[in-house]
């Protein structure tokens, strides 16, 4: 339904349809590798439009040697190891 609420918002204000083939898409993991590496990885690919900027937000402030070290590893084609949970 908050999907739903946003477009119909997003109506009103723009006087416009709202696209839902261009809506921003946010992931949140657990595990910040694992995370980290669907964001730049696999998420892309299920874009309609070319995805040129990913926008990583760390709300803690304290992972950011960990991103650096895994945007190095990803280029590198690094891939996380499997969880259980899947």
């Amino acid at each position: 339904m908050m999907k739903l609420t946003v477009a119909l918002a997003w109506d009103d204000e723009h006087q416009q349809p709202y696209d839902y083939e261009f809506a921003p898409v946010t992931t949140a993991h657990p595990d910040l590798d694992e995370g980290f590496w669907y964001a730049v990885t696999l998420a892309p690919n299920m874009a309609v439009e070319p995805v040129k900027t990913i926008f990583c937000l760390d709300l803690t402030g304290t992972h950011p040697a960990r991103i650096n070290q895994l945007i190095a590893l990803i280029n590198s084609g690094w891939l996380p190891p499997d969880t259980e949970n899947d």
